[in-house]
């Protein structure tokens, strides 16, 4: 179970060991809620810190109010989101209304991408924010994605970029409610070997069930179908398919994990490089799918979604 709450002292020893962990991966180390753990000997002072961030008291000059919070997936601290509850207008530029750090063991989960949800979650309880602002640098590709993704899912409108101190900064605004539901535009590729496709396998916990989709992802505004499927295979696949061709359109209405979906489909054939070609399994790219890969799979006795197309 994860849950994004306030500090608990019942945390304290779990907080700091992950400090210590974050220490030992000194590229990745930063101020994001994790730091501020160096500076106090016990939990009563790290609190008494936190509340007055909270409500104001002593705050530095250029500085806002800012809620601290910890992310525990199983009553056990995995990462830290500082909430900000205004921007300054070097915050709009750089660092926004969040600043997170997942601890470096429990990467890899999207937990990130699920805590953000959380913080949305807050920002709209708590602090009435009926939209938040999310930043980070464009080198940082991991966080990139992961506020995208929130923003696809809870609406919202991605800024362009601005650079801060020499850095170039994506910046997104994210919405604190998710959408009502949507019908979402996609664009998939079917890249063929005799019966078998190229598709990465899922399993949906509801249904007891193990499916199949076919590379491709959301379509971006201003971007058109074939664009988004060379941008998907890169992101997931680290490569750009050949020879991309429209087939047709379809329409996926589903229902995975008990959320209902509707999808209006672009189908596009293409084939692979031709030094991949006898390749069978392609390891993924992106951290949420690490350890997953996208595999040749039988057309004939598999359910390969979008459905319809076969």
């Amino acid at each position: 179970m994860l849950s994004l709450i306030l500090p608990e002292e019942k945390y304290w020893l779990s907080f700091l060991e992950g400090v210590e962990e974050a220490r030992k991966f000194p590229t990745l180390y930063d101020t994001n809620g994790i730091r501020i753990g160096l500076k106090f000997e016990n939990f009563a002072d790290f609190k008494l810190n936190s509340d007055n961030e909270r409500i104001g008291v002593g705050l530095k000059k250029g500085y806002v109010k800012q809620t601290r919070l910890w992310l525990i997936e199983d009553e056990k601290f995995v990462g830290a989101f500082d909430l900000r509850h205004g921007l300054t207008e070097n915050l709009k530029k750089e660092g926004g209304n969040v600043a997170y750090y997942i601890i470096p063991s429990a990467r890899g989960r999207a937990l990130a991408q699920e805590g953000l949800k959380l913080c949305c979650q807050y920002a709209q309880e708590f602090l009435g924010l009926n939209e938040i602002l999310v930043t980070c640098n464009a080198l940082n590709i991991a966080s990139y994605k992961t506020m995208k993704k929130v923003m696809y899912e809870y609406g919202g409108v991605e800024m362009s970029s601005v650079m801060f101190k020499d850095k170039e900064e994506k910046r997104v605004w994210i919405k604190t409610k998710p959408r009502e539901e949507k019908i979402r535009p996609l664009a998939v590729a079917i890249i063929a070997k005799g019966n078998k496709v190229l598709a990465i396998k899922g399993y949906d916990e509801i249904k007891v069930q193990t499916f199949y989709r076919l590379i491709g992802g959301g379509i971006e505004f201003g971007e058109k179908g074939e664009e988004t499927i060379k941008r998907e295979f890169m992101e997931e696949l680290g490569f750009e398919p050949l020879n991309i061709c429209y087939m047709k359109t379809v329409e996926n209405i589903f229902e995975f994990n008990g959320k209902k979906g509707h999808e209006i489909v672009l189908v596009y054939s293409a084939e692979l490089p031709e030094e991949l070609r006898k390749e069978e399994k392609f390891c993924m790219q992106e951290e949420i799918m690490k350890n997953k890969y996208a595999e040749f799979v039988e057309v004939e006795g598999n359910l390969i979604y979008p459905t319809d197309i076969f």
